[in-house]
């Protein structure tokens, strides 16, 4: 017979490993972005779009700010795009992020966030995207393949 002790005992014990693993970094996100600078609040998000990145020239870019939000997507070569956004507080941010991919038909997604890291990929049927949070910003890229998204991550300066 099976005591009450370890009944109990075993999944909690499975729950802590779970959570020290998260913490500890046993989930990293695709590229390392926690270790750049996170933007001044006041620059202008447009500002970070790069010309040219990856070997992927800008093509566009469109502003789709509305009034808590300065959005900001830079479209590339290769059906790539860049998203930047600058929310007016890290709780919008965080539930954006938190959101994020829900509504993207057929996709699969990992989420991991743990207190100032905050990152989430959705892998859809033709894209693949990775969006990060770092204070009030939202950073993210979208990419038909899960490689050339990590390139233009690590490509990124800002």
């Amino acid at each position: 017979m099976v005591s009450k002790k370890l009944l109990i005992g075993v999944p909690v014990i499975i729950v802590v490993a779970a959570g020290l693993w998260m913490l500890l970094g046993g989930s990293k996100p695709p590229v390392d972005v926690y270790a750049r600078a996170t933007p001044s609040i006041t620059t202008d998000p447009a500002s970070l779009l790069p010309e040219s990145v990856a070997g992927l020239t800008r093509i566009d870019v469109e502003d789709f700010s509305v009034l808590n939000i300065k959005d900001f997507v830079g479209y590339y070569e290769g059906d790539v795009y860049i998203v930047i956004q600058k929310f007016s507080s890290a709780s919008l941010a965080t539930e954006y992020l938190d959101n994020y991919g829900e509504t993207i038909e057929g996709s699969t997604r990992t989420t991991v966030s743990s207190g100032k890291v905050q990152w989430c990929t959705v892998k859809g049927s033709d894209q693949c995207y990775f969006f990060w949070r770092k204070g009030n910003w939202v950073f993210g890229i979208s990419a038909p393949t899960e490689t050339l998204r990590d390139r233009v991550a690590e490509g990124l300066t800002f």
